[in-house]
């Protein structure tokens, strides 16, 4: 008999996660309009595993996702290059997080009220 796949909870997040509205925060903060590879959904993934993981500083992040690429290329993403992460962080409008972050506190805020 076949193993069913359990979902990890990076998976099981992904799957909850309001994608529209992440994209929609990206075209507005106009993240990945000097992007080639590394999007923005690429380096949310990339610091969504990260923190999962409980890694600090670009090197243990790229360190303990390189194993896993074949998971995060599963989700959409993959273990990024240590320099590819920097030029992101310097980068990429941090505005963007912050008003996801925000929709999403609030989005929890009504679903405890209810």
């Amino acid at each position: 008999m076949p193993m069913r796949h359990k979902a990890t909870v990076l998976e099981q997040i992904i799957q909850q996660f309001p994608w529209n509205r992440f994209d929609h925060y990206v075209r507005e903060h106009a993240a990945d309009d000097r992007q080639r590879g590394f999007t923005s959904r690429k380096h949310f993934l990339t610091l969504l595993a990260a923190s999962l993981g409980d890694h600090q500083g670009l090197r243990p992040v790229t360190a303990a996702l390189a194993p896993n690429s074949g998971a995060l290329r599963l989700l959409g993403g993959k273990a990024p290059a240590r320099s590819t992460l920097a030029d992101a962080m310097r980068d990429r409008p941090a505005e963007l997080f912050i008003d996801l972050l925000q929709e999403l506190i609030g989005h929890l805020n009504r679903t405890l009220r209810r």
